[in-house]
């Protein structure tokens, strides 16, 4: 069996990483044992004192698990766009390479609705190993996600600048050549 000093230790971990990657903060006491002390003497911290007990916080799981599952369909929806874009003006290697990138996307976010379950169900029990696991998983896909996004994004073929097209228009094209003076001559 655990000590309090440990299971305090732990939900204090688990609510820093959950808030750092929400972007919210977190005022944590330096010492938890102080923490664990005061309240067994009856010195009871007050609420705004105390760190947010994560294991209890399901509605913060679920806005970090909602955010992750808007990033990466977000990430989703961009590359189905430059897969049509890419089946109209690429190459058939292009389309493989974009096709690829949607496909590893789309398993990543299939993985990450599961693996948000386990998260919830986890921090439902209060089980913090699983719960940790699951959220650095969860990281692991949202960075795949990513990774995919900008595979897709190398392998889209470029678009045209204005100017390269208005020079299509055009029937005849002008270029410059300097060449250097010092250079030999060799006819």
């Amino acid at each position: 069996m655990r000590s309090g000093l440990a299971r305090a230790i732990d939900r204090a971990a688990l609510a820093i990483a959950l808030a750092t990657s929400s972007g919210a903060v977190v005022l944590a006491p330096v010492d938890a044992h102080a923490e664990e002390t005061a309240a067994s003497s009856g010195a009871a911290l007050s609420a705004s004192a105390r760190a947010p007990d994560s294991t209890t916080d399901v509605r913060g799981v679920r806005s970090f698990l909602d955010a992750t599952y808007a990033e990466m369909r977000a990430t989703s929806v961009r590359v189905r766009d430059q897969l049509r874009a890419t089946r109209r003006r690429g190459t058939r290697s292009q389309v493989l390479c974009v096709d690829e990138a949607l496909s590893r996307a789309d398993v990543a976010l299939r993985h990450a609705r599961a693996l948000g379950d386990e998260l919830l169900a986890a921090v439902g029990r209060g089980d913090l190993e699983s719960a940790r696991s699951a959220r650095s998983q969860l990281e692991e896909l949202r960075s795949l996600t990513r990774f995919a996004g900008a595979q897709a994004t190398k392998c889209t073929p470029a678009t045209a600048s204005a100017s390269a097209l208005s020079l299509l228009g055009t029937n005849t094209v002008t270029v410059k050549v300097d060449v250097d003076p010092h250079i030999a001559r060799v006819d």
